[in-house]
């Protein structure tokens, strides 16, 4: 296929004390290419530092960027901070790009993104459902429809027929 991506897997962090995830595959689906939500969640610092150390499976990451509009570092600030520092080093350790977004470029995705995480019986649910694991998701959407030419409607049409196209 002409100007074929060669990205599959995407992997959307929202950092934080609470960080929020979201998975992107590509699949090719009766001749044409989809993105696939594969895992949603939130997972708490402990958790996302243990599963750092075992970053693997996927060929970008994408970070949101953080933003602070307090003059003084919060203890959860500081701790994002850190966070992000310890998501960039893991990435140059596995040669896995990474892509920073500010925090505000999501805006225009939230709404679908709430609409993706609505279907998350479709899903692998890792952790639990928040409000960051949807700004997760519209952080991903932003990327995949500015940078992959990928369509947001066909990522919630995809997604919705996951289960009979995976199995």
């Amino acid at each position: 296929m002409e100007g074929e991506i060669s990205m599959t897997k995407l992997l959307v962090l929202d950092p934080g004390v609470s960080t929020g995830i979201a998975r992107f595959e590509k699949i090719k689906y009766e001749q044409q290419i989809y993105w696939v939500l594969k895992c949603i969640g939130t997972k708490d610092l402990e958790s996302m530092y243990d599963g750092l150390v075992r970053l693997r499976d996927c060929d970008l990451v994408v970070l949101e960027s953080f933003s602070n509009p307090f003059t003084t570092l919060t203890k959860e600030a500081t701790a994002t901070l850190e966070l992000i520092g310890a998501i960039k080093y893991a990435c140059k350790l596995k040669q896995i790009e990474l892509v920073s977004q500010p925090t505000s470029i999501k805006q225009g995705y939230l709404l679908y993104a709430k609409q993706l995480q609505a279907i998350i019986p479709l899903v692998e649910l890792t952790g639990t459902r928040s409000k960051h694991s949807s700004d997760a998701i519209a952080h991903g959407l932003r990327y995949l429809c500015k940078n992959c030419e990928a369509e947001v409607t066909k990522i919630v049409k995809v997604t919705r027929e996951t289960q009979s196209i995976l199995n």
